[in-house]
């Protein structure tokens, strides 16, 4: 069978087990990109059974890919080419899973990088829209992606029961996720007072634009905000989640606890955010 073929097979697959859109994305490019080297490479359309361990091998350590990929983005591919090929495999389309004669990849995490409270408050008050302010001050009170926040309906925001319920996303079911009594107030003053309820939407954060461009356009926001301010810190979208994480790991909040509020499948995922900063250990060093 044709690799591209089988690919959209693949992917249907994924879809059908309810895997999350973000996941399916990365594999459709990471094996997309694979197949189009090879084929380029042999100067015909491969099939799955054709596929080779050394022709992987060599798309991963070779020039210039050999400078272009870093060990994460190798550990990627490889798990989207493992899981493919069993698939594959499973399914009859080769007689043999390569997947398993590929070995694993390890990558050392990157330590993630995350800010304070009061760094969070000095960002958010140089920038000039409502909306933007209370949409990434809920990043950072409930750890939300940014997909979620976005994608947040007026009927998600329960306050009668104090909290947030996120539609799936990258996991596999809903989640509701406790706001605190900062954070009602937050949504509650923007409801209230800045919200454009007149426009044509239930999202609870409104904009002008599409939802696909608001995760730019904050990334923009917030890159302006950071040089306005004078933080000497790169902050992100994302940031603003891990900064919800990693304040809750160093107030000794249980990691598993941290998990469900995340929505990770794995307290493995969660373990990411047990990075020691330099503050924390010199507060340890301090009480001996």
């Amino acid at each position: 069978m044709l690799f591209t073929v089988a690919l959209e097979d693949f992917l249907e697959h994924l879809k059908a087990i309810d895997r999350s859109p973000h996941t399916i994305e990365d594999y459709r490019g990471n094996l997309t990109r694979f197949v189009n080297y090879l084929s380029k490479k042999n100067n015909c359309a491969i099939y799955v059974d054709e596929v080779t361990p050394d022709d992987f091998e060599k798309y991963l350590y070779e020039p210039p890919n050999d400078k272009r990929f870093s060990q994460v983005t190798r550990q990627g591919i490889s798990t989207a080419f493992k899981s493919f090929y069993t698939f594959c495999y499973k399914k009859g389309y080769c007689d043999t899973n390569i997947g398993q004669k590929v070995a694993w990849i390890k990558a050392k995490p990157k330590e993630r990088i995350f800010i304070y409270e009061h760094e969070m408050l000095r960002l958010v008050d140089v920038i000039k829209s409502e909306t933007d302010k209370a949409l990434l001050k809920t990043l950072f009170y409930a750890g939300l992606r940014v997909g979620e926040a976005i994608k947040l309906k007026l009927d998600d925001v329960n306050y009668k029961d104090h909290y947030l319920l996120i539609r799936k996303q990258k996991s596999r079911y809903d989640r509701k996720v406790p706001i605190s009594i900062k954070l009602e107030g937050i949504l509650a003053n923007y409801l209230e007072n800045y919200r454009d309820n007149e426009a044509a939407t239930d999202n609870f954060f409104t904009y002008d634009f599409s939802l696909e461009c608001i995760d730019s356009h904050l990334s923009y926001v917030l890159k302006q905000a950071v040089k306005e301010s004078g933080l000497n810190v790169p902050v992100n979208t994302h940031i603003m989640r891990h900064s919800f994480a990693s304040n809750l790991i160093n107030k000794g909040v249980n990691i598993v606890i941290i998990q469900k509020l995340l929505g990770h499948q794995s307290v493995r995922t969660t373990q990411i955010y047990l990075h020691a900063n330099l503050e924390a250990l010199k507060k340890a060093i301090d009480t001996l």
